[in-house]
């Protein structure tokens, strides 16, 4: 990606423009490049596809461009783009961009900077979007509906990672956590699957699995599943909001992690 100032001598006029709606992509991991996007407002957020999830690498915003690397080596996509928010861009195919691109010192500084786009995607860790914990942390798991409450008198302290969260037993019994595993009674929460979901810590990142659920997992409203294009999402330090199956499931939780 590169600044904008750097395609001036460019009519954008002649470009098309698309315009993106909330969490919208604009290319997947894998896909195809057909050319590179400038982005006019809004923001796009990167994210990598790795060990079955998708980790995310950075967020860019007006006036960057996205995709040269690729469409000037004649690579597919290296990393999967979406829209935060509403999000307009410009594409610019392969043609046009060679075009651009036929100035020596354009193409010098453009492939540089998108090279370190690539360093950072290969180590998705270093990016300051993956919010690093700090050394010493809470991870405390509440409840967020009537059902719930009745059934987590009080927050539960998550302490060994990886942990598996799930369902099984009667309403009468309390949740029981043993080692890296949380059993909840889930006979009156009917989406909340007996292995829902699993919170894995990874080079002090906290991370959320869906471990396969008919109906997967929404944090903060988006949607994770095994069987689906994002299997794994990141938490950051704050509050999480989790929904255990489809919107209107009784399966939801507050997750909290917080600097001690």
């Amino acid at each position: 990606m590169t600044d904008l100032s750097l395609l001036e001598s460019a009519d954008l006029s002649d470009f098309e423009r698309k315009s993106l709606a909330s969490d919208e992509i604009l290319y997947l991991q894998g896909q195809a490049n057909q050319g590179a996007f400038i982005i006019m407002s809004g923001e796009i957020a990167l994210s990598r596809l790795e060990d079955g999830g998708s980790f995310p690498v950075a967020v860019i915003g007006k006036g960057e461009l996205l995709g040269e690397l690729s469409a000037i080596r004649g690579e597919p996509h290296s990393v999967t783009a979406r829209a935060v928010g509403t999000t307009d861009v410009l594409c610019i195919n392969s043609d046009i961009l060679e075009h651009i691109l036929r100035d020596p010192l354009v193409r010098f500084i453009i492939t540089t900077l998108a090279t370190r786009l690539r360093d950072t995607v290969n180590n998705p860790h270093n990016s300051p979007a993956a919010d690093a914990l700090p050394s010493s942390f809470k991870v405390e798991l509440f409840p967020a509906t009537e059902i719930t409450s009745s059934i987590i008198s009080e927050p539960i302290i998550i302490t060994d990672f990886p942990c598996k969260i799930g369902g099984r037993g009667n309403i009468e019994d309390a949740p029981h956590q043993v080692g890296a595993a949380l059993d909840l009674p889930n006979e009156r929460l009917t989406q909340l699957g007996s292995d829902h979901f699993e919170l894995i810590m990874r080079e002090k990142h906290l991370y959320l699995r869906d471990l396969g659920t008919p109906n997967g997992t929404l944090v903060n409203d988006r949607k994770i599943s095994k069987f689906g294009q994002e299997a794994v999402c990141i938490l950051r330090r704050g509050v999480s909001r989790i929904t255990c199956g489809k919107e209107d499931s009784e399966a939801r939780f507050v997750l909290k992690i917080s600097h001690i």
